[in-house]
């Protein structure tokens, strides 16, 4: 991907997301710590995502994420970065 702000390594979807993952993202790393996958009462594939956004020495608590099994990962990921710097800019982190 050769996009401005685009992660140096992104899984393409959801269901390519691994417990470990970092994908950094301008010098922000996003840690996958657990990936769940399961399917929804009309038997879709879905994933609920446990990540931490690191920077430096700053990482941030747990959060989580829900995704569609195949829907495409990086404008979430993206969004993450985007909140995080937000809340940076704003002296709240």
């Amino acid at each position: 991907m050769g996009e401005e702000g685009s992660p140096k390594y992104v899984p393409l979807f959801f269901k390519d997301l691994k417990d470990g993952d970092e994908i950094e993202v301008d010098g922000i790393v996003i840690e996958v710590v657990e990936v769940n996958r399961y399917r929804d009462a009309e038997g879709r594939w879905k994933v609920f995502v446990s990540y931490r956004v690191r920077e430096g020495e700053r990482t941030s608590p747990v959060a989580h994420l829900w995704g569609n099994f195949y829907d495409d990962a990086r404008p979430i990921l993206r969004k993450i970065r985007d909140h995080y710097l937000d809340l940076k800019r704003r002296g709240i982190l």
